[in-house]
């Protein structure tokens, strides 16, 4: 009724409403006055709605149904909603101060009628919703691997008077890239705690990383710690490693193993985007707790 689009500002309304009203008054047109009445009611209907934070929002979300019929409660039953009280000449009074429409006041700066207007209206909270942030815990082989997993969370949320918070439990599915680390922070615009009077916040998920009985992870390189005998060790056995997508690699020897000798795969270690980590394979020599015939070993290893 006001001719403005969705993103107006509250400036916007006042502007609108302050010409319109004007033109539109009854006392100002005595031989179309059905319809200026008609149209004057609409125009402070529509001006109550867009210059109030709360009813904005219920109008911008559900609209004019929504607004007016409510909370439902049952098929047929609804609850709440907003109501026009057919005030048009207390609301027209309140925005200018007098109930004359001929008065040399709307004279003045647009401004000053503005800040006016905004005195007598509620301000909106400085604060934002906070960002909702979630913890995702994943194992090395779904971060390995990628995957999707579903995360649970409790989130506050607008009943349909567009002022009322409430807490809700929700849940969402989120894939998982190959080479997500700890670091990683998955954020999903407009999907966090809602608010009366500003924008949704975003959902921030993270990722915390659970530990893996075989492998660690050293930034993008993975490290598999084998365990050998010392016989193993001493005839350079090959060693098999079960990757986290469950491949199987043999590691081939060429020399005597000891405890801190490594062996590098490169490209073996975790996804990311500059390409694949390596795979270090530690070694861990387990000894005898006895050895028979000690000079015939003595002679053999001096």
């Amino acid at each position: 009724m006001l001719a403005l689009d969705r993103n107006c500002s509250r400036e916007d309304v006042c502007i609108a409403y302050r010409k319109l009203s004007l033109s539109w008054h009854p006392s100002k047109n005595p031989q179309n006055i059905l319809d200026s009445i008609h149209v004057f009611h609409e125009l402070a209907e529509a001006y109550e709605v867009l210059s109030n934070p709360q009813l904005r929002t219920c109008f911008d979300k559900f609209g004019e149904f929504g607004l007016k019929k409510g909370i439902q409660v049952s098929n047929e039953e609804f609850e709440g909603g907003y109501s026009y009280a057919g005030n048009a000449y207390e609301i027209f009074e309140k925005f200018f101060g007098t109930q004359d429409p001929f008065s040399e006041d709307y004279k003045e700066d647009i401004e000053k009628v503005y800040s006016r207007v905004l005195s007598a209206v509620e301000v909106e909270p400085a604060e934002l919703p906070e960002d909702l942030v979630v913890t995702l815990q994943c194992t090395l082989s779904e971060l390995y691997n990628g995957c999707s997993k579903t995360v649970t969370y409790k989130r506050k949320v607008l009943l349909r008077d567009s002022k009322t918070l409430t807490e809700e439990e929700t849940s969402k599915l989120v894939e998982i890239k190959q080479g997500y680390n700890s670091k990683t922070k998955l954020v999903f615009e407009g999907e966090g705690h809602e608010s009366p009077y500003h924008p949704t916040s975003n959902l921030v998920v993270g990722i915390t990383e659970l530990a893996d009985e075989q492998f660690r992870r050293e930034g993008n390189n993975l490290v598999f710690r084998a365990e050998l005998v010392l016989l193993d060790a001493v005839f350079s056995e090959p060693v098999k490693v079960t990757t986290l997508d469950k491949r199987v690699l043999t590691v081939s020897l060429d020399e005597v193993i000891g405890p801190n000798h490594k062996v590098v795969l490169e490209g073996e270690g975790m996804p990311s985007e500059g390409g694949r980590g390596n795979l270090v394979v530690e070694f861990s020599i387990k000894f005898p707790k006895y050895v028979p015939q000690k000079d015939l070993l003595k002679s053999i290893l001096i």
